[in-house]
């Protein structure tokens, strides 16, 4: 039997739309200020020249190389427990990935 995770689907009106019929409507990207020093103090990227950015690019080449290999359009980093680093690697490798002017990135964290 081959069963298949339900996939993200395009629909006409440019939503998202996720199995479970929510949708998600990108409109419009919103800036906010940040604190360089408190996102230094977290480990999250603050800045083209953060020493932390290093590995997260490596990563970024990597994902992005699969990704496009395999077509696919959705990424999720999970991990078997807690405290792991799921939402500190989902932010900085969002980050190394929407520095491409090329590549849009929606991050979910749950």
């Amino acid at each position: 039997m081959d069963q298949k995770t339900p996939q993200p689907q395009n629909t006409d009106n440019g939503a998202l739309a996720i199995p479970g019929g929510r949708k998600i409507v990108y409109t419009q990207t919103r800036v906010l200020e940040t604190d360089p020093h408190y996102l230094r103090a977290h480990r999250v990227i603050a800045g083209p020249a953060d020493p932390v950015e290093g590995p997260y690019k490596v990563l970024r080449t990597q994902v992005r190389q699969r990704m496009r290999a395999n077509d696919w359009q959705t990424l999720a980093v999970t991990s078997a427990h807690e405290g792991a680093g799921k939402t500190l690697t989902a932010v900085n490798l969002a980050i190394t990935l929407a520095r491409d002017v090329n590549q849009t990135v929606l991050l979910v964290d749950l």
